[in-house]
């Protein structure tokens, strides 16, 4: 009788623990996560603010303006670093995107992006402490449309 009630307690300590882990530790994760989360990964066509094509027609780069998801966005919104930017190449495929914590200003973002003239896949772009630069990829890949 000792062992079969001895395993009666390890499930019911065992349920308890799923409990807690289900109504304490998950909705702290998705909590941390719905503050902290970063207002570069919500973007479409509904939030670009203008592009902006290569010289050599190779890279397409999109300006766009985040919205306050988070709390995380909201005071990024609140300081005015709420602009950030993507490269695409030519198939539509993101090359760059600055880290997800990146922001920049309105008056820093309009006229601050420069594709050099001397090396083609090199990028100028704003920051709100100066310009900085990227080397993108070469991206001389064929776009594969898919077969119907």
């Amino acid at each position: 009788m000792d062992a079969a009630s001895g395993k009666g307690q390890d499930h019911t300590l065992m349920r308890k623990i799923i409990t807690y882990i289900f109504i304490k530790i998950i909705p702290l994760i998705v909590f941390c996560g719905a503050i902290f989360s970063p207002t570069t990964l919500f973007y479409g066509e509904d939030n670009q603010i203008f592009k902006k094509t290569s010289p050599d027609k190779i890279y397409l780069l999109v300006v766009y303006k985040a919205k306050p998801f988070t709390l995380y966005s909201f005071y990024k919104m609140l300081i005015g670093e709420d602009y950030f930017f993507a490269i695409y190449d030519r198939c539509g495929n993101i090359i760059f995107k600055p880290s997800i914590f990146y922001g920049a200003d309105k008056s820093v973002i309009y006229g601050g992006f420069k594709f050099s003239l001397h090396e083609k896949n090199k990028l100028f772009y704003p920051t709100n402490n100066g310009i900085e630069s990227i080397k993108l990829k070469n991206s001389l890949a064929i776009c594969r449309i898919p077969k119907p």
